[in-house]
């Protein structure tokens, strides 16, 4: 699973490493299968520090092989990371769109999607209809301040760990991912038709 971005405080990667670093969603974390992928590019302080933080959980997880690998995310490494990750994961303050690239990266290579309810994900939603969109798309639920709740995040990645441990969801969830990828956006020219 990837959590790589541009680092700007309204995209909220300090939750998803609030849900890797409280004791309670880190264990409920570790109990499944998944190994994160964390970073992206930083541009102040406050990027800087929140990378550090991924960092300290790469070394602090215990777990063999690491569960939390913290990456310097840059576009010569994007197309080796993309082809081989099962979910993006894409958070944003509500009100605040997440970018789309990442998450279209994700469904041409049949990956999930993971995300906050804002303009990206509510395009591939409308793409693949609803009905659809469930099996690929796991939504994380906005605080009472309209931040990505950290504990909702912990739920989505359950739920993808739930589905990727089924063969038959995996592969549907899969195909309707790349499905709506390939048929519905274009990001050479356009990111979304």
């Amino acid at each position: 699973t990837a959590l790589l971005r541009r680092i700007v405080g309204y995209k909220s990667l300090d939750r998803a490493v609030d849900a890797l670093e409280r004791e309670d969603l880190k264990a409920r974390f570790l109990a499944t299968d998944i190994v994160a992928l964390v970073g992206g590019r930083g541009y102040d302080d406050w990027s800087r520090q929140q990378l550090g933080r991924a960092e300290n959980l790469q070394q602090s997880t215990g777990e063999q092989p690491k569960r939390v690998a913290a990456i310097d995310y840059h576009y010569y490494i994007a197309p080796f990371i993309w082809q081989r990750v099962a979910a993006a994961v894409m958070l944003a303050d509500d009100g605040r769109e997440a970018s789309a690239t990442s998450m279209l990266k994700a469904l041409v290579n049949a990956g999930f999607v993971i995300g906050s309810k804002d303009g990206a994900i509510l395009e591939i939603i409308e793409a693949a209809g609803q009905e659809a969109a469930d099996k690929f798309v796991f939504i994380v639920d906005y605080d009472y301040a309209g931040r990505p709740k950290a504990e909702s995040l912990t739920e989505c990645f359950e739920k993808l760990n739930r589905v990727f441990n089924d063969p038959a969801l995996r592969r549907e969830g899969m195909y309707l991912a790349f499905k709506t990828g390939v048929t519905r956006f274009d990001m050479t020219n356009n990111q979304a038709k």
